[in-house]
């Protein structure tokens, strides 16, 4: 019943973090005039921002503490011997500064420094998250085979992805 309840509680908040990460990756930043003038069509998107932002730093923060009390309640060894542990905190604090990142727009003096580091640690963040859910997934009669299908395809490509980059 409480792998059910996290497990819940996760799904919730990895759409949340994804509808406010691609917000946030496709949008603006913010103007002020939306606090002034209700009628500027970036309003919408900053008021989105404003609903989901709270939402997702709550659960963030909430699965991040889990974690920290699962590495106490463990052990930091045994905690840190399971790579899912090492996805789960860099998501979850990847998140959580990425969300600092977009709060403190004003503080930056550099716009483009900003944007691409607010993007790049919410995209990274999505990116390990997707990888944990399907995870879960693979558990799933009908997800397994696929899960396990684009791990493999994932995993024989490796060597023409290292010739890319």
């Amino acid at each position: 019943r409480l792998f059910f309840v996290q497990f819940s509680f996760f799904i919730f908040s990895l759409i949340v973090v994804i509808i406010f990460s691609f917000n946030a990756v496709v949008s603006k930043p913010p103007d002020l005039t939306c606090l002034h003038d209700s009628a500027v069509e970036a309003c919408w998107a900053y008021t989105t921002e404003r609903v989901l932002l709270p939402v997702v730093l709550f659960s963030c923060t909430c699965l991040f503490t889990i974690e920290v009390m699962q590495v106490g309640q463990e052990g930091v060894l045994t905690y840190f011997s399971s790579l899912w542990n090492y996805i789960d905190l860099a998501s979850f604090g990847l998140q959580i500064v990425g969300d600092i990142c977009w709060l403190s727009h004003a503080a930056w003096d550099d716009e483009k420094l900003w944007r691409t580091t607010t993007r790049s640690l919410l995209a990274f963040s999505v990116l390990l998250m997707t990888v944990k859910t399907m995870y879960f997934a693979r558990g799933f009669s009908q997800w397994g085979p696929l899960v396990r299908m684009f791990f493999q395809i994932i995993f024989d490509l490796q060597a023409f992805l290292m010739i890319l980059l």
